[in-house]
This record gives C-alpha cells, sequence and structure tokens, in this order.
C-alpha cells in the first residue's frame, strides 16, 4: 500500500473512536535528525500508554 492510503485508512479507523489526535510513526518522527529521533525513542513509551486506542499496521 502507498504511505497516503495507509494515513488515510488510519484515520479513517480512528474517527470512529473520535480521537483528540493521530500520532503515525512514520509521519510524526523525522528519521534525518538522530536527536529527535533519539527523544521520540525515549518517549514512546509513555505516548502508547496514555493513548486511548491504537492500531498496529502489519506490513504483508
Amino acid at each position: 500500500k502507498e504511505v497516503y492510503q495507509k494515513i488515510a485508512e488510519t484515520c479513517n479507523l480512528a474517527l470512529g473512536k473520535s480521537p483528540k489526535y493521530v500520532w503515525i510513526d512514520t509521519c510524526c518522527i523525522d528519521k534525518l535528525s538522530s536527536a529527535q529521533l533519539m527523544e521520540t525513542i525515549s518517549s514512546m513509551f509513555e505516548l502508547y500508554n496514555k493513548a486511548a486506542n491504537f492500531f498496529v499496521y502489519l506490513q504483508d
């Protein structure tokens, strides 16, 4: 699937849960910045721990 299609499907799934925010790792993490990448990885437990719902995409 194209990245845009994955994002659109995730947002459509999330809309049914009335989210305040949608976090998509592939879009929200700047992998070119090693400092931001390390900071984000360090805070991922907190992000997921506080999430009311989350969806996981398992690549085909």
